[in-house]
């Protein structure tokens, strides 16, 4: 298969100001354009993802939640071809934008449409600085994920 490029976006705003929102409306614009299976949601972890469910059920009724993954369980994420994937609270992984998750969704990442995209969301607080160390903005954070996945310097990716 071709190999696209895709863009990354970062939706960076403190905890409550509509970040999870924000993605849940874009996900049910594709699921109406009947594309549910060119999406992908990532969780940190299984209780977020029960959350995260519950909130969609809660504001969407009886349209069907988009496939989702945790970090400790990626195995729905093998063989997928994705247009859009969202990775929710990218401060909380223990690597951050460096866990090596992202080396298996670049692999997946093709679209049809030609809208390849990778949206992560991120909260400018303590963990969110640990985690980064010196990258705490937006474009920092685009600018350092893309710097390292397309590294050839590293054998991880």
């Amino acid at each position: 298969m071709n190999e696209q490029t895709y863009t990354l976006n970062v939706i960076q705003s403190n905890r409550g100001e509509g970040k999870t929102y924000q993605i849940m409306t874009e996900i049910n614009e594709l699921v109406v354009q009947q594309r549910r299976q060119d999406v992908m949601v990532v969780f940190p972890d299984v209780r977020y993802a029960y959350w995260w469910i519950s909130a969609w059920r809660n504001r969407f009724g009886s349209t069907p939640p988009p496939d989702y993954i945790t970090v400790q369980n990626r195995l729905k994420l093998r063989g997928r071809r994705l247009a859009k994937v969202y990775v929710e609270d990218v401060d909380t992984l223990e690597s951050g934008i460096y866990d090596d998750l992202f080396a298996e969704i670049e692999s997946s990442m093709w679209s049809a449409h030609g809208d390849v995209e990778v949206v992560v969301t991120s909260s400018p607080i303590a963990l969110n600085n640990r985690t980064h160390s010196r990258i705490t903005t937006s474009a920092d954070i685009k600018s350092e994920f893309l710097l390292r996945l397309r590294s050839t310097d590293n054998p991880a990716y």
